[in-house]
C-alpha cells in the first residue's frame, strides 16, 4: 500500500464518519422536533379538559391500601 492508497482511504473515511454524524444529528433533531409537536398537543388537551366536565364529586376523595 503506498502513500496515496492511503491519504485516498483516510480521506474517504473520515468523509464517511461525517456523512454519519450529520445524519445521525438530523435524525436526532427530528425526534426532537415529533416530540415537542406531541408535548404541545398533550398541553393542548389538558387545558381543553376543564374541571367542570366532571361531576364535583370526582377527585374529591382519594382511597389508597398499602
Amino acid at each position: 500500500m503506498d502513500l496515496s492508497t492511503s491519504v485516498a482511504q483516510l480521506s474517504m473515511s473520515m468523509s464517511s464518519a461525517k456523512f454519519q454524524q450529520q445524519l445521525g444529528t438530523s435524525v436526532m433533531k427530528k425526534a426532537m422536533d415529533v416530540n415537542s409537536q406531541l408535548a404541545l398537543g398533550t398541553l393542548e388537551m389538558l387545558d381543553k379538559a376543564s374541571p367542570a366536565a366532571f361531576s364535583g364529586d370526582v377527585g374529591a376523595i382519594f382511597d389508597v391500601r398499602a
